[in-house]
């Protein structure tokens, strides 16, 4: 803590600009994250029948978060007082300090969340009775050293503005230590630099992260050399990688790929290039080279060993973003090797390995890896996730959806039909569970119906159609084309199961939300809008509805001619809607129009054999010879 150490009579002073910039943002992020609840807590903890009368809703949870942040506004307040007084006295190192740097590991709150949160709120009062002391005796060192334990607290407990105003402080107090000793105290700027960059991501102040890591490469890239102690470049390259991660998020892909292949090459000059096979294994069995890497793992610490397959990890996703797949693949394999063969034993690792074996089996990454294979790193992470949520639901049960939801996909590619549809029965059902995100679980409803459709249950695939587009409604907003989609497809699978009112119905609600997205965006949903018109152009015909038929045929026919000229890719589209209206002319009844509509269609097929006559010839003939059944 700040606590009371031997130090000497000279004073220095504190950084100006730095200080007030400090204390402008601090100012700034207490703004953000203001309690309006104070008096009221503050009355709970002395009023026992005050407490017994609170709303459910405001939980004991709510009420020890509410303290703890309290807490920090009391300290944000005492370091303010104390910057403002401009000076502090000047100790020799600690030894802490003296020794080989080693950074402040705080793994968070591993089983009770509870007791952490309460160790957490010990350590607040602590830090605050040492404020309070007299600021003369007062030994920074100690307090900073404190404070980055803090911040990483409050981090591993979700309360993100709280960990970057303290972060920030921390950041200051050991810029203010380097003036005494840059070469002690530089690696531990470093540190705290790399988490408030951290800490800023979490608020979404992207600018200031990059600031933050900028800075901490700067700082850690002077302290590169042969001799220096192995913790200092391990966390270079982990400022790397927080620097790649971050101008991802920027979408500065260049700039991402460029930190993260030098980040991997901090960590491979200390680990690969005596140890690790140059190509990965392929497949998830261990590999016969796990012995050495077993050997060359164990000689490092665990958060390195960790740190080196998050590298690797982010290596993927930067050549992912510029389009580089196979090497994307190469990266997350070894990441995944990496914690395979470590021998970490930690619940976060086990996360982490699903979380790979799930990106491993993605879609995205299909043209790189064969589905079998695929669906084997699927199974894997399915496994490991279902364990994960018998300890832990709430926390893991989006993830083990997501799991499922790919390997319902691959299964449905590979056309193991009734396999995958069980996987999406078993997506949706848990997905009810998860309030926050009902969208997932309407796609996974979607995806059910899709298997029911492929197996020719069209009433199953219809109902749980229904549902998903239920859920789409109540879940988005009027700006997501989810509904629109929805809808039509339940318009399909009505038609298809032979409801044909009810499918007119779905379609034409699909066609107005379609227009109405079409509004602000006509080139992208005007396509979709003639699908539609397709759609229930059929379904019309199949009810006997000849008239309505007739309109929303003519619309289709319209529509297409008009993006035929912009858009090749609707010919398919375009050539059905006109088989369509060639079949309709020939079976309606209304003569007139089926001679009118026989005409047309002979006119829109010449355009379109003029335009692609490999494709169309055989169109126009049988326009041709439609409109002669018609005229006879």
């Amino acid at each position: 803590m700040f606590a009371v150490m031997r130090i000497e009579k000279r004073l220095v002073v504190i950084g100006g600009r730095n200080i007030t910039n400090s204390v402008n943002t601090h100012k700034e992020i207490s703004i953000k994250r203001r309690v309006s609840n104070e008096s009221l807590i503050a009355f709970m903890g002395s009023n026992q029948r005050v407490l017994s009368k609170l709303p459910p809703e405001m939980t004991a949870d709510f009420i020890s978060d509410t303290y703890l942040r309290l807490q920090i506004d009391s300290i944000d307040g005492y370091l303010n007082d104390l910057s403002s007084k401009n000076s502090y006295p000047i100790e020799a190192p600690l030894e802490e300090y003296l020794r080989p740097y080693q950074p402040v590991v705080h793994w968070g709150p591993l089983t009770d969340r509870n007791t952490f949160k309460q160790d957490i709120i010990a350590e607040t009062l602590e830090i605050q009775t040492c404020l309070r002391s007299d600021s003369s005796t007062l030994s920074i060192q100690a307090g900073a050293w404190s404070m980055v334990n803090l911040s990483i607290g409050l981090y591993s407990l979700e309360m993100y503005e709280e960990a970057a105003s303290m972060g920030l402080w921390t950041v200051n107090l050991f810029r203010t230590l380097l003036k005494t000793d840059p070469a002690v105290f530089s690696p531990y700027l470093v540190h705290s630099l790399r988490l408030l960059s951290t800490f800023y991501i979490k608020i979404n102040a992207i600018d200031r992260a990059i600031v933050a890591i900028e800075e901490a490469i700067l700082i850690g890239r002077r302290l590169q050399s042969p001799f220096a102690d192995r913790e200092v470049k391990f966390q270079f390259g982990e400022a790397l990688i927080t620097l790649a991660y971050v101008s991802d998020l920027r979408g500065d892909h260049s700039t991402s790929l460029e930190a993260a292949q030098e980040g991997v090459r901090v960590y491979e000059e200390m680990v690969i290039n005596s140890y690790i096979p140059n190509s990965p294994s392929t497949d998830y069995q261990p590999s016969p080279d796990k012995k050495k890497w077993a050997q060359a793992l164990e000689k490092f610490s665990d958060k390195a060993i960790y740190d080196y397959s998050r590298a690797q990890d982010q290596l993927s996703f930067s050549f992912q973003r510029m389009g580089r797949l196979e090497e994307a693949v190469q990266a997350d394999m070894k990441a995944l090797d990496v914690l395979l063969y470590s021998g970490i034993i930690r619940s976060h690792v086990t996360v982490d390995i699903a979380a790979l074996l799930y990106r491993l089996s993605h879609q995205q990454f299909h043209t790189v890896i064969g589905l079998d294979q695929a669906l084997i790193f699927a199974q894997h992470s399915v496994d490991i996730y279902r364990d994960l949520c018998e300890e832990d639901k709430q926390k893991h049960i989006l993830c083990f959806c997501e799991a499922l939801y790919e390997k319902a996909n691959i299964l449905g590619k590979l056309e193991r039909y009734d396999e995958a549809l069980a996987v999406w029965k078993e997506t949706s059902d848990l997905a009810k569970d998860i309030i926050d995100d009902q969208v997932l679980r309407a796609d996974a409803l979607s995806e059910l119906s899709w298997s029911y459709r492929k197996l020719e249950r069209h009433d199953e695939a219809a109902t749980i159609r229904t549902e998903s587009v239920m859920v789409y409604q109540t879940a988005l907003n009027s700006t997501s084309d989810k509904a629109a989609h929805g809808y039509f497809d339940l318009g399909v699978d009505l038609r298809l199961a032979g409801r044909y009112s009810e499918a007119i119905e779905a379609l034409q609600t699909s066609i107005t939300k379609y227009r109405a997205l079409a509004f602000n965006d006509p080139d992208r949903y005007t396509k979709n809008i003639a699908m539609t018109l397709n759609q229930l152009t059929l379904a019309f015909i199949y009810s006997n509805q000849h008239e309505e038929a007739f309109n929303a045929g003519h619309e289709s026919l319209k529509l297409h001619a008009i993006m035929i000229d912009k858009d090749s890719t609707v010919m398919s589209e375009y050539m059905s809607a006109l088989r369509l209206n060639l079949f309709l002319a020939v079976t309606a009844e209304n003569e007139f129009k089926c001679v009118e509509r026989a005409n047309y269609s002979v006119i829109c097929a010449r355009g379109l054999a003029k335009k692609s006559p490999e494709e169309c010839n055989r169109l126009l003939i049988q326009a041709i010879l439609s409109q002669a059944i018609v005229l006879c």
